[in-house]
């Protein structure tokens, strides 16, 4: 799924080579003067041709090129301060940092942090901040540390996924949910109907970082 963006480069190369070549073959003059009117007519086949093939791969690529944000930084963006989070004191943290619509400050981050240090016990996050893991020295408490549909498992099977994942996190005793905020990822969600009913009936949102929700295990009363 994520060849097309990966190959937008070389497709600018190839067509920039392409259209090259066809400007020599094509509209290079001889001595004789200017093609024949003839020539032309054989040549417009071939060129629209490759106009209506190139014309496809190089909207796309505009349009990814216009709209993906993976791992990029706002042209403001300033690297001056260090986090205040152990394990990552040496890390540089860019402000602003922006996911999505939402600003996440440094602050946040630390925050979080913080507490899931205090908190000191297992926790899952949903679904890529997995570097929490390893800075509070805890294993994913289930199989998809990288959770990417149709990379580590099929879109087809998701519902599946959560029925897994579910049992994971209760055979773990997992108390404490990271989730990070977004329309994408609650759809994700819903898509899991198993995990997601288990999330919002035994948990409850208790703080917000940024956009960081964090749910914890409701207590039983009574």
């Amino acid at each position: 799924m994520n060849e097309v963006y990966n190959s937008v480069g070389y497709l600018g190369l190839i067509n920039g080579l392409a259209f090259g070549l066809f400007s020599q073959v094509f509209w290079k003059k001889r001595l004789g003067g200017e093609r024949p009117l003839q020539y032309w007519a054989k040549a417009a086949v071939p060129v629209l041709s490759a106009f209506f093939l190139f014309y496809q791969p190089i909207r796309n690529g505009w349009e990814y090129s216009a709209t993906r944000i993976v791992q990029q930084f706002d042209s403001n963006t300033t690297f001056t301060e260090r986090l205040h989070v152990a394990g990552a004191s040496r890390v540089m943290w860019g402000e602003p940092t922006v996911t999505g619509t939402v600003t996440l400050t440094r602050k946040d981050f630390e925050d979080l942090n913080a507490w899931l240090a205090e908190a000191h016990t297992n926790f899952f996050v949903f679904p890529h901040s997995t570097l929490l893991y390893g800075l509070h020295k805890r294993v994913s408490p289930q199989p998809w540390l990288y959770f990417m549909p149709n990379h580590s498992f099929l879109m087809s099977d998701i519902a599946q996924v959560g029925t897994t994942i579910l049992e994971s996190l209760q055979k773990n005793k997992v108390t404490v949910i990271v989730v990070e905020k977004s329309s994408h990822n609650d759809e994700l969600l819903k898509q899991m109907p198993s995990l997601n009913a288990w999330l919002h009936n035994q948990f409850q949102k208790t703080k917000e970082f940024g956009f960081y929700e964090v749910w914890t295990l409701r207590t039983n009363e009574g």
